[in-house]
């Protein structure tokens, strides 16, 4: 089965068009905002439960 692609092309005269230059300045990057699923306190208390389990089995030394 073959597929058409007759007719498929973008007009130039509607104003799409992949080359066409940007009329504006350059925008830089893109802001980068914090996504932070964890509050600071939480994740302290993350933290310590797993320092907690690391040293139970032998793996981390906690030093205080």
């Amino acid at each position: 089965m073959k597929m058409s692609t007759q007719n498929m092309s973008v007009e130039t005269d509607n104003g799409l068009s992949f080359v066409k230059k940007s009329t504006g300045g350059d925008p830089g990057p893109l802001p980068v905002r914090p996504n932070n699923v964890f509050t600071p306190k939480e994740r302290e208390e993350l933290k310590e439960i797993f320092h907690e389990v690391l040293s139970e089995y032998g793996l981390v030394k906690r030093i205080d």
